[in-house]
């Protein structure tokens, strides 16, 4: 039987450690090895301590998560790696099926799987559907993968000798290292998708997925890191229609902060006849960025005129307008999102603060427009 390793970052967040550590010993089939990775012992004295002889504690300098899971990999020897950050929860049978995944792919480089949001204290959000991928051929893995991050690190197990042939995760500051080393992973081999809960993700005020312009930025210091030949060829192959792949591309240049280019792409999409609402909804926020809200407003509507029940586009719409002063018909288009999606959590938080008269920051979808709900690793 194939053994499994669990590496377990920590940095800060010792009051979530101990229901980290328990839901893995709780384990149908216990890891093999657990490392804690921890960057601020001050903090884990009595937790580690009551985890003697079960785990290994390994100390480093706080210099990254990237820097503490290439530790964590290096420190043990078994031939698959789980991730699970020291904040969220593996939920029952998690690490079996893991196991038995990459098993049945003796090919297959990674597993991942769905992702469930919980509160601090671990409790599901009621609102809030999971977050969930799928399975794609191996030829669209890549392209399918640089559309957008849709595998979430805490659902991972990956192959430690794929990992190793590749340098494991990037250091690099500006280069999100999860994205990254799944990039790099996606031409290697396949990944394997487990549809069932691998993770139960805290969602509480220190998540760095709250910090929007630090997501834009290092996502793009990841898909930099590849040349535009490569994406261009996978691109290809993942998205054959001509259109939606413009968009893509576009969409691309614009994740990778290339924003002259990505403009010049939307532009041409908006002119089709009919025109492209995504290329609108971008251009509108090319707008908003530069402080011309009239004309986001006008375009934000014209991309409504042609995708009419696309609930973010009206999320989005209901932010421009609070912004702009026009709070009721905010309040209005938040309420068309939720009347849209119903578990459209951006919106009705949107919805609520509106109506208790309360400040932004609103949250909108700026660097994509899909019409299904984002993975959490996406959503921005």
């Amino acid at each position: 039987m194939t053994r499994v390793a669990v590496v377990v970052p920590h940095y800060q967040q010792a009051r979530f450690l101990d229901g980290c550590l328990r839901s893995l010993l709780a384990q149908t089939r216990a890891p093999d090895e657990i490392v804690l990775v921890d960057s601020s012992p001050s903090d884990t004295g009595p937790i580690v301590a009551r985890y003697s002889g079960r785990i290994r504690h390994l100390i480093r300098p706080a210099d990254g998560v990237a820097a503490a899971r290439n530790a964590g990999i290096a420190a043990t020897t078994c031939d698959l790696i789980s991730l699970l950050d020291a904040d969220n929860i593996a939920p029952p049978g998690r690490l079996e099926r893991q196991r038995r995944a990459l098993e049945a792919r003796p090919d297959a480089v990674l597993c991942h799987g769905a992702l469930i949001p919980v509160d601090r204290v671990g409790a599901g959000y009621t609102g809030l559907p999971r977050y969930v991928s799928e399975q794609v051929p191996f030829e669209r893995q890549l392209g399918w993968l640089i559309e957008r991050n849709r595998i979430a690190a805490d659902t991972v197990c990956v192959r430690r000798d794929a990992v190793e042939r590749l340098g494991g995760f990037c250091e690099m500051h500006g280069v999100r290292e999860d994205y990254d080393l799944w990039l790099r992973l996606a031409s290697v081999g396949p990944f394997q998708y487990v549809d069932a809960p691998l993770a139960l993700y805290r969602r509480h005020e220190t998540n760095l997925s709250n910090d929007e312009a630090y997501m834009f930025k290092w996502e793009a210091g990841a898909l930099r890191r590849l040349e535009w030949p490569s994406i261009d060829a996978a691109l290809q192959r993942a998205f054959p229609d001509e259109i939606e792949r413009a968009v893509v591309e576009a969409e691309v240049h614009l994740r990778r902060n290339e924003i002259d280019h990505a403009e010049i792409l939307f532009v041409g999409l908006s002119r089709r006849r009919p025109p492209v609402a995504a290329a609108l909804f971008h251009l509108a926020h090319l707008a908003i960025d530069r402080g011309l809200l009239i004309q986001a407003e006008g375009l934000l509507r014209q991309a409504l005129a042609e995708d009419p029940d696309n609930a973010a586009l009206w999320n989005n719409l209901g932010g421009l307008l609070v912004r702009s002063g026009k709070r009721d018909l905010g309040a209005d288009a938040f309420a068309r999102a939720v009347a849209l999606r119903p578990h459209y959590q951006d919106a009705l938080d949107n919805f609520r603060r509106v109506h208790r008269n309360a400040a932004g920051p609103w949250r909108v979808t700026r660097r994509r427009l899909r019409p299904e709900l984002m993975p959490l690793s996406a959503v921005a």
